[in-house]
């Protein structure tokens, strides 16, 4: 049970309210249960004064309180706190009235020579002096209509107190008389305090006290009294008084002496384990500072260095990214802007204003090599590789920042050594190469494939894509490919680096031998590639339908494309469209059921809203040719035909001559049921595709010359008899017509209907 005993209590007020009998001696309360009571009022106060430390200190500081939020902390432990004490203070009168009604011949024995009554009486005064104290810490909080009614209920309770003489009394009820706000109330309070401060045989305490009382009551304070004070505590009999020591220091701030500072110094040194808490309460009062538009830099200027060292140490421990207005004020005055200073501003801005943060983080590494700070336990490579780590981050989001990047990882590198982080060391290689430093990227990059790292096949893959894009000849080529496949032989995949370096070696190698183009390369591809692994890099599956594609199989690649269509993006929208032109210039090739046609078609449908959505304006007409084809192809037979393809098809930008424009105008009219006009556009494609000097046509014309005789015939019943001997005529003047088309014609010349 917190408190005395249930049983303690019960026995007081039996004590208090029944006459003794013989022997009740025994029920009386011994010492330890008349302690109890004072040591859980002295705990009490203990805690509030720790609880309210903070506030206290930043109001001592600053001369008020630094926010409503503190005034109402305060006031709010205040109230609390002296509730207890009043409960407690209840019971040691209790404690001490039943002892003092107690007329048995032992009170002598019991109460008088063992000093116990004398010491529960001076408890209930020490409790009644602690409330009295904490209700004046609530009314400094209060406004002035709770602060009088406050005072005035402290003053009646000094009143009942019979040692009205003793100094701390009389200093409380000077500042009790104070808080009124009377005019003469407020008068007496100063006179009391001269008094206490003439008066003989005065604790070096309590005259400390009395000074700074008075100090607070008439605003002003003498270099003789500052003197008493700060001999008192300065190796005095105040010495150990940590709070006494901290109100000496901020008063020697707010006194502009010329040594100021040197007391908060000193201070510090002697309690460090204190340092965050005076710290906080330097840094809550520049916070209040800056919020009421009154943090300048003169306002920076006027602080001295301990005072700015430990409102950094506050800030780091509480959150520079909270404060980073304040550091921004303090790295803005060369006389403040320390290695420590510096880098909690660079912190601050990490993460909304990460251009400023890397020239923090590099000043502050700079400064901290030129002059090392004891206060930073981060050495200056550290806060280089935070510098170069974040530049790299804003450089791959934002190219822009390519050149402060590169300043920034150089000088990281530079001054790491073998520690050097090595995913670093490898991104600074690559930000090299991006800006066309040969002469610096290619010995880094070698350093790095040579030294075994986590990173040496990703150089030893730079260094062979470095070679490709440089091979002047075929033997330079194979060169680089057998260097490229000793090193995917060399990579084994036991974990996702390594299965992320050996994809993108694989895919280099695919790129070349797809560029190269010799007899067998697109099947080595596939052979290499084999089935893909689930989710890889979408790049694997454009050089997979690539080839493909190559091997006329354009139906599998865009299957293969199909898959990774959730993965794709405008990078691979070139390659995309190349095969998407393929497999519409030739969609006779792949068709084969009704069901597996709409399937095809619906795959290059979604491929070519990709390749319009990534169209940049130059291609943008023929991307949307191809779109329009696609589209075509892909609805449903007597489904109306799109308008948007009408207004693709009628757009100034797009040659209307071009083959691919007729060929699109040629399927929409068929779709439509135009035939008269199919037939035309059909037969107008035929003539451009027609060579004049060789009697072989392209698979384009045949293509044309089909649906030019398919259209005829639609058009009329009557013209089968004559698309029979068109065909026939054909048929004779050509025997390489292509097979596909050979059996379309045959088709066609028989079934007039087809």
């Amino acid at each position: 049970m917190h408190g005395i005993s249930l049983l303690t209590i019960l026995s007081v007020a039996c004590m208090a309210f029944a006459p003794m009998a013989p022997g009740a001696a025994d029920s009386l309360p011994d010492t330890a249960d008349a302690r109890r009571s004072a040591a859980q009022a002295e705990a009490a106060y203990a805690d509030f004064m720790q609880q309210s430390m903070e506030i206290r200190l930043g109001y001592l500081y600053g001369g008020s309180f630094i926010s409503d939020a503190h005034r109402d902390r305060i006031a709010a432990l205040a109230t609390q706190t002296a509730d207890t004490l009043e409960r407690l203070h209840h019971r040691q009168e209790q404690v001490r009235s039943a002892i003092e009604a107690f007329e048995g011949p032992s009170w002598d024995e019991m109460y008088g020579q063992t000093g116990l009554w004398r010491t529960i009486y001076t408890d209930c005064h020490k409790t009644r002096l602690l409330k009295c104290r904490v209700d004046l810490y609530a009314a400094i909080a209060a406004d002035d209509t709770r602060r009088s009614r406050t005072a005035h209920g402290v003053l009646n309770s000094l009143r009942n107190v019979a040692e009205e003489h003793d100094p701390a009394t009389r200093l409380l009820h000077a500042e009790a008389l104070w808080l009124t706000g009377g005019q003469t109330e407020q008068t007496n309070a100063e006179q009391i305090v001269d008094t206490v401060l003439a008066g003989p045989n005065v604790a070096p305490a309590l005259q400390c006290w009395a000074i700074l009382l008075r100090l607070r009551l008439t605003g002003r304070i003498s270099a003789a009294d500052f003197n008493r004070v700060s001999q008192a505590v300065a190796g005095g009999p105040c010495d150990d008084d940590f709070e006494l020591n901290l109100q000496t220091a901020f008063l020697e701030l707010r006194l502009n002496r010329p040594e100021r500072g040197t007391l908060l110094k000193k201070t510090a040194a002697r309690w460090p384990q204190a340092q965050d808490v005076m710290g906080r309460a330097i840094l809550g009062w520049l916070d209040s500072q800056h919020a009421a538009g009154k943090l300048d830099a003169d306002t920076i200027e006027r602080r001295t260095p301990i005072e700015i060292a430990l409102a950094l140490k506050a800030a780091r421990r509480t959150g520079p990214a909270a404060h980073r207005r304040i550091l921004e004020k303090i790295c803005a005055s060369e006389r403040f802007a320390t290695p420590l200073a510096l880098f909690l501003y660079a912190e601050a801005c990490r993460e909304t204003e990460p251009a400023t943060a890397i020239r923090a983080y590099l000043r502050a590494a700079m400064t901290h090599q030129q002059s090392p700070d004891a206060d930073l336990e981060a050495g200056a490579p550290e806060m280089a590789r935070r510098a170069a780590q974040l530049a790299y981050k804003l450089y791959y989001d934002d190219t822009r920042y390519l050149d402060s990047a590169r300043l920034a990882m150089a000088y990281y590198h530079g001054i790491a050594g073998p520690d050097v982080d090595q995913q670093l060391e490898y991104l600074y290689s690559q930000v090299l190469n991006e800006s066309h430093l040969a002469d610096q990227w290619r010995p880094l990059c070698q350093a790095i494939a040579s030294k075994g790292g986590p990173f040496s096949h990703d150089a030893q893959l730079d260094l062979i894509a470095a070679q490709l894009k440089q091979a002047a000849d075929a033997a330079a080529v194979a060169q680089a490919a057998e260097a490229l496949e000793q090193l995917i032989a060399s990579l084994d995949e036991t974990d996702d680096h390594r299965r992320r370096v050996k994809r993108q070696a694989t895919a280099l190698y695919c790129k070349m031998l797809l560029e190269r183009s010799a007899d067998g390369d697109a099947q080595k591809v596939l052979d290499l590639l084999g089935p893909l692994p689930a989710n890889p890099e979408w790049t694997l599956h454009v050089l997979k339908a690539t080839a493909l594609d190559k091997t006329q199989r354009a139906d599998e690649a865009v299957a293969v494309l199909a898959d990774a269509f959730d993965t794709l993006t405008c990078d691979a929208a070139p390659a995309v469209y190349a095969i998407l032109t393929n497999i519409v210039e030739r969609i006779e090739q792949y068709q084969s059921t009704p069901a597996d046609d709409a399937r095809l078609a619906d795959k290059c449908r979604r491929l070519a809203a990709l390749c319009l959505d990534c169209a940049d304006a130059p291609g943008r007409p023929q991307v949307e040719l191809l779109y329009a084809e696609i589209t075509l192809l892909a609805q449903a037979p007597h489904e109306p035909a799109p308008a948007k393809i009408e207004q693709i098809l009628n757009d100034p930008a797009h040659e209307h001559h071009h083959a691919d424009w007729l060929r699109c105008r040629a399927r929409l009219l068929t779709a439509q049921g135009r035939h008269d006009e199919a037939f035309a556009a059909w037969a107008a494609l035929r003539e451009s595709l027609a060579k004049t000097t060789d009697p072989a046509r392209p698979w384009q014309w045949w293509q044309a010359k089909y649906y030019e005789l398919l259209s005829f015939r639609q058009s009329s019943p009557d013209n089968h008899a004559k698309v029979a001997h068109a065909v026939a005529v054909l048929q004779g003047a050509f025997s390489d017509i292509p097979p596909i088309w050979a059996q379309k014609l045959t088709a066609l010349q028989a079934n007039p209907r087809r």
